[in-house]
């Protein structure tokens, strides 16, 4: 009986840490490979109600879609634009995924963090999904998550073309 419950524990663990697969060997692959996966989607979250922020989504077809907020700006009214990404900064962006181990978990809870924002990436790529975050106030320091967000918001600033409503 004893056998059964730790089967059934690492099957459970496999399922939530994605034993056999996940993000990191499709990024891995891509990037060895210098290519783009055509179902890829990464998002970078940053905003808050209160501090504004920023949220850019970008995926493998080189969509890119972009919203900022201000601090204290209604949540349903932010600046939003939209464009396309040059394939070679996509590939960069795989590369740079790569490199950051974006599939990696490394910030701790703190309940203590009570005015601290966290900054979120979530990672989609052949049906897998990896989501990580990093307080706000962590990120400069940790040089890990800012990376991906410089490189998007480089990207948006090129894609910019104002979303219609």
């Amino acid at each position: 009986m004893r056998r059964s419950w730790n089967i059934l524990v690492l099957l459970l663990a496999c399922a939530a840490i994605g034993c056999g697969g996940g993000v990191q060997p499709r990024l891995e692959s891509a990037a060895g490979a210098d290519e783009v996966p055509g179902d890829l989607r990464v998002v970078y979250d940053d905003h808050h109600p209160s501090w504004g922020g920023v949220r850019i989504e970008v995926r493998g077809d080189r969509s890119l879609e972009a919203r900022r907020w201000r601090p204290n700006q209604p949540e349903d009214a932010p600046d939003a634009w939209s464009g396309t990404v040059p394939e070679p900064a996509l590939r960069q962006l795989v590369r740079l995924l790569v490199d950051v181990e974006a599939w990696e978990q490394r910030a701790d809870e703190d309940d203590t963090r009570i005015d601290d924002a966290r900054a979120r990436l979530e990672v989609r790529v052949g049906g897998e999904r990896a989501a990580i975050w990093e307080w706000a106030n962590d990120l400069q320091a940790n040089r890990r998550i800012v990376r991906v967000k410089q490189h998007l918001e480089a990207l948006a600033f090129e894609a910019r073309q104002p979303m219609m409503p």
